[in-house]
């Protein structure tokens, strides 16, 4: 994971790292982690809606992202899917009212296990998972949360049909809509960013350098 970036130090190719997407955001959020892989993006498709709502929906996108960059490249050693979803959030100041968050979710699927106490902290959780391959091997699953962003009222009507009330459209049309929410203080980048720095500073911690 830390090192030198691009080399391997043994005259060894980097580790390889297959980002379910080609988005500049994502692949760029891996690579400010990873800095010692190499990290390359595939287009895939996420099997759910464009815009996700609840957690199991943008689970099933994450997992379906990189599964399917396994697919696409299975000779990596580290598949990674991003999906964020609209979330259903008790509002704080009327408790009768339904608000509504931005979350993301990142799956990290790997050939090698990643050490046994590896769960993540607050804001960016991580849940073991097992995953089947070929011949009968696991593979190593992490699912890991970003902080939530809070969703203007405005916007997630925006987001609604108008005749059946159901989330069917992006709640946003901006590829960045985290940092014109927050003024600019925080970009989507650093919210996945965040997530994957806390899961492998827990790595680092406990010894494991493999990517």
């Amino acid at each position: 994971m830390k090192g030198q970036e691009g080399s391997a130090g043994d005259g060894t190719l980097p580790p390889l790292i297959v980002v379910g997407s080609q988005s500049k955001i994502k692949l760029e959020a891996v690579r400010g982690v990873f800095t010692k892989s190499r990290v390359e993006g595939v287009d895939v498709v996420s099997a759910v809606p464009d815009q996700p709502v609840g957690e199991q929906e943008t689970l099933v996108g994450a997992l379906h992202r990189a599964y399917a960059s396994r697919e696409a490249m299975p000779d990596a050693d580290l598949w990674i899917g991003i999906e964020n979803g609209m979330v259903p959030s008790p509002s704080f100041e009327d408790a009768t009212r339904q608000s509504w968050v931005d979350v993301g979710c990142l799956t990290l699927v790997s050939k090698k296990p990643f050490c046994k106490s590896s769960g993540g902290s607050e804001g960016a959780a991580s849940s073991p998972k097992e995953g089947e391959e070929g011949g009968g091997r696991k593979l190593e699953v992490r699912v890991l949360w970003t902080d939530s962003l809070p969703i203007p009222d405005i916007q997630v009507q925006a987001a609604r049909d108008g005749q059946s009330g159901r989330i069917l459209k992006n709640w946003s049309t901006l590829k960045d809509p985290h940092s014109e929410l927050t003024g600019g203080q925080k970009q989507r980048q650093m919210f996945l960013q965040e997530a994957l720095q806390k899961f492998a500073d827990g790595l680092w911690l406990r010894g494991y350098d493999e990517f």
